[in-house]
């Protein structure tokens, strides 16, 4: 399945909506963090059914185990969009 720029860009910022996003809170963390784990988050065309009801509990899921998402990319086969990566980052545990 393609997506058009439009979806990817809707989708960008229903993620960046949805991880809690904070930039002012991001700041205050940095001094308390000894460090970052991270981890990709594959959304793939399987899951492209309905944003709402697939997608956004495996980032609500992520949310809750403390991954904030800080970059989103399409993933492409053949210049089809395939799906995306989300990166997640969180403080090391």
């Amino acid at each position: 399945m393609k997506f058009s720029r439009g979806v990817i860009l809707a989708i960008l910022i229903v993620v960046t909506a949805t991880a809690g996003f904070s930039i002012s809170g991001a700041d205050a963390q940095k001094s308390e963090i000894s460090g970052w784990e991270y981890h990709v988050l594959n959304l793939h065309d399987g899951n492209i059914s309905g944003i709402e009801e697939t997608w956004l509990p495996e980032l609500n899921k992520a949310g809750a185990d403390g991954w904030e998402a800080v970059g989103i990319a399409p993933f492409e086969n053949r210049g089809n969009t395939q799906g995306l990566r989300v990166l997640l980052k969180r403080p090391k545990r």
